[in-house]
């Protein structure tokens, strides 16, 4: 039987916990909808960084289903609703922090004599903006996650038992296991990463996924180790639309997947399962008690 972590359910957020989740999903928004853009408008004010257009959707999708768990956060009644959301955001922006500080190469510091056209409106230019504003804000970001991680810990009491049916704990662990073992080997060996990606992928950018597909990988287990079902609908939810949202921009795109390959087909079913766990697990929590 896989164990369970227990939660206090009847703390509810407080104001300065809304306001954070709401300032991160803003970010999260403002990242996912202009890198989703990008092709469109000839640059990027989401990302310090270039990337091919399946890659740009890829990592937007990252980041909108990021967002749907900040703004479900942000709505929601008990604290320990929050608690999953919050790790997701610990893991997503510090490994990021981490993989752009040994690739500090890629990013643009500079002042370029011209102002970007979103970025104008603060007289500052756009790469200069972009990349300074990347390291600023996920060098933050682990800090007041490691301050509301350490308030979740200390309110920690077992008050309500209602965990997953056992079936989808487990469907949910295996995704979960299986997302972990793959973001590692993105961030430690990306050059073997390379060879399981579906289609074309740098180093850096193969490291770069590894942060935001450990966070999500980690989500998965612990919706599997919640003692109360309810915990479960908000990471569920951002993992739905990220899985959705992956998988068409996949299908969009999908000549620039490697053909008839182990890796993309690998990478289409386990975007499909992913779907299909969290909206198993949507259904089988009550959303009035989760937000």
């Amino acid at each position: 039987m896989l164990p369970v972590y227990r939660t206090h359910n009847h703390a509810a957020p407080t104001r300065a916990h809304r306001i954070l989740f709401w300032i991160g999903a803003f970010f999260a928004g403002w990242v996912a909808v202009f890198t989703y853009a990008a092709h469109l408008m000839g640059q990027n004010p989401g990302l310090p960084f270039h990337a091919p257009p399946l890659h740009l959707w890829t990592i937007a999708s990252l980041y909108l289903g990021g967002m749907v768990m900040m703004v479900l956060a942000a709505r929601a009644r008990t604290l320990s609703a929050t608690r999953i959301p919050v790790v997701v955001a610990g893991l997503f922006t510090g490994f990021l922090l981490l993989v752009s500080l040994f690739h500090l190469e890629r990013f643009d510091f500079s002042v370029p004599d011209r102002t970007g056209p979103l970025w104008g409106i603060v007289w500052l230019p756009l790469p200069f903006q972009v990349s300074w504003f990347w390291f600023v804000l996920y060098g933050m970001c682990p800090v007041v996650v490691a301050v509301l991680l350490r308030r979740y810990w200390h309110a920690s009491q077992g008050v309500h038992y209602n965990p997953l049916p056992i079936a989808l704990r487990s469907f949910l662990a295996s995704i979960g296991l299986c997302g972990v073992a793959f973001a590692l080997v993105l961030l430690i060996t990306p050059r073997i990463g390379m060879l399981l990606w579906p289609w074309e992928i740098s180093v850096f950018l193969a490291q770069i996924y590894a942060g935001p597909f450990l966070a999500f990988a980690v989500a998965a287990i612990m919706m599997a180790m919640a003692q109360d079902r309810a915990d479960t609908h908000i990471p569920a939810a951002g993992l739905a639309v990220f899985a959705a949202f992956a998988l068409m921009a996949s299908l969009w795109h999908l000549s620039v997947l490697r053909p008839f390959s182990p890796a993309a087909f690998s990478w289409l079913g386990i975007l499909a399962l992913l779907l299909c766990a969290a909206g198993l697990t949507l259904q089988a929590t009550d959303r009035k008690t989760s937000t």
